[in-house]
């Protein structure tokens, strides 16, 4: 049985020095504050919070019994309850609840879960939304079709795709509050439907757009001389790494361990294709030669393959990539651009995953390589209707390394093997190292 009880939330002092006046909700061990319309000055209530002005306790007695009314009527119901949908039963608004609050506790789940890439996409999400609504607490009774509408149209500066990942993860978390705060079962609305039915979302632009068109601009790219600066340089050797490697997502490589290089060969199994489709996604990777000196010029992590110096483990490093598009001519950037700005450039379209895309494309396009065999390649989940077929047999990488010499063949290495890199330690523990 829920119980009820008019204290004074010693804690939230006003401006004016006045405490406001909340009725305490217990309900299965948990509390929850309903906020009343008075407020009392320190001398009409103890240190406690037990409040003595008699008028006021009178008035929040009333409110109580009404809601213990309304506690009586949901009966054996409302015991089985979450608190959040119990209180809203009982008279509470939608207003009390902060949609920034919640944004950010499901990003918190989300890093918690390993998977720090997605988190970080939910992140930029509820950054521009957050900022959109002044850096203030945004109330689920305050977000309604044409607050979205506003909130969209505010994005109209930015790439389609940029407009439709903010909307999509938005969208996503405001459907997990709907599934955690709503109950259909007792009527229960706290997060109102159809709020975001009147946008009309851009068209994505297609992931073929991101890939490199020429074997010309390819190997213009190889051959860019190194900049000097160390996470610049690797961003590039990363990306010919990748590329080499039947373009191998970053994040792949960020936690790749030393135990997954063997004798010349890289065994990984794809986080993302394993953690979406349930699958094993393993993959067996002869690394060409223009790989193993990257490799070699990246060791020295106890740990893992590639050593990242003292940079953060994560993705985010891969934004320098920008720089070596903008100086070939794959990429517009502006005059007096920063290099901390790259990562922010409305103008550049190519990205790190573009590694992925070209090498898929030139594998097809160029080699003249079976669709199905850079299917394989790329790791992309089985068709389903193969799923039965696959698992009667037994995988053979040769194949696919063969069509990656192919692949490889299509370019000069020069760059890469008449040079004579020291091992990454030497770029560990620099104390002086321009970023």
């Amino acid at each position: 049985m829920a119980t009820f009880k008019a204290i004074v939330r010693t804690s939230y002092k006003r401006v004016d020095g006045t405490y406001r006046v909340y009725i305490r909700v217990t309900h299965n061990r948990q509390q929850r504050y309903l906020p009343t319309p008075f407020y009392l000055t320190q001398e009409q209530f103890t240190k406690s919070g037990r409040i003595k002005d008699a008028s006021v306790l009178d008035k929040c007695e009333e409110k109580i019994r009404e809601l213990r009314e309304n506690a009586k009527r949901l009966g054996f119901v409302g015991d089985g309850l979450p608190i959040e949908h119990f209180v809203q039963l009982l008279g509470d608004q939608a207003s009390e609840i902060d949609f920034i609050s919640f944004f950010q506790r499901y990003v918190e789940k989300i890093r918690k879960e390993g998977r720090d890439g997605t988190a970080d996409l939910y992140e930029c999400a509820l950054h521009s939304l957050h900022n959109f609504n002044k850096n203030k607490p945004l109330f689920f009774s305050h977000i309604t079709r044409q607050y979205m509408l506003q909130y969209f149209e505010s994005l109209k500066n930015l790439k389609p795709n940029t407009q439709l990942n903010y909307i999509y993860k938005i969208r996503a978390v405001y459907s997990a509050a709907q599934r955690q705060y709503n109950n259909p079962e007792v009527g229960l609305t706290v997060v109102r439907y159809g709020v975001f039915d009147l946008i009309k979302l851009p068209e994505r632009t297609s992931a073929k757009d991101n890939a490199i068109k020429t074997v010309e601009q390819m190997q213009a790219l190889i051959n860019e001389p190194y900049t000097g600066l160390w996470t610049c340089d690797l961003a590039k050797d990363m990306f010919i790494l990748s590329f080499v490697c039947f373009g191998t997502n970053i994040a792949d490589w960020i936690t790749m361990t030393q135990d997954q290089y063997k004798d010349g060969i890289l065994y990984y199994r794809r986080k993302k294709i394993g953690r979406q489709a349930m699958e094993k996604a393993d993959m067996a990777i002869r690394v060409p030669e223009v790989g193993k000196i990257i490799l070699e010029k990246y060791s020295g992590d106890p740990k893992y393959i590639i050593n990242f110096g003292r940079q953060v483990r994560n993705n985010r490093f891969v934004r320098y990539i920008h720089y070596f598009f903008a100086k070939i001519g794959l990429e517009e950037m502006p005059e007096g651009i920063k290099m901390h700005d790259i990562g922010s450039s409305k103008n550049g379209r190519y990205t790190f995953y573009a590694n992925r895309h070209s090498m898929a494309s030139f594998a097809i396009n160029v080699c003249g390589i079976d669709y199905m065999i850079v299917h394989e390649m790329l790791n992309h989940a089985m068709p389903s209707r193969f799923r039965t077929t696959d698992a009667y047999i037994w995988r053979d990488y040769k194949h696919l390394w063969e069509a990656n010499e192919k692949l490889v063949a299509l370019f000069d290495w020069s760059f890469y093997t008449e040079q004579h890199h020291e091992p990454s330690k030497q770029y560990y523990n620099v104390t002086s190292r321009k970023q």
